[in-house]
C-alpha cells in the first residue's frame, strides 16, 4: 500500500476546480438577473478562460519562484 498518489488525475482535477466555481458563481448571478442564455454562456466562458489563464500563470509563477530562490515566501 502506497501513501504518495500517482495518478494524474488529481492533479488536472484540481487545476479545472478553481474557474469552474468561479463560473459556478456566474451562473448563479445569472439566476438573480436574467440574462439570455446565449450571453450567459458567453459570459461563463469568458470568465472561466480568464480565471484559468490567471491561475496558469500564477502557477508557473509559484514554480519558477521555487526553482529560483528555493522558497515560497516572495511569490507575487
Amino acid at each position: 500500500m502506497t501513501i504518495v498518489n500517482t495518478d494524474a488525475n488529481g492533479y488536472i482535477n484540481s487545476l479545472f476546480a478553481i474557474p469552474s466555481m468561479v463560473t459556478i458563481l456566474v451562473k448563479g448571478f445569472a439566476i438573480f438577473f436574467p440574462i439570455e442564455p446565449t450571453y450567459e454562456s458567453l459570459l461563463s466562458m469568458f470568465v472561466y478562460a480568464l480565471i484559468a489563464i490567471l491561475y496558469i500563470i500564477g502557477i508557473i509563477g509559484v514554480i519558477m519562484n521555487l526553482r529560483s530562490q528555493g522558497g515560497i515566501t516572495n511569490v507575487v
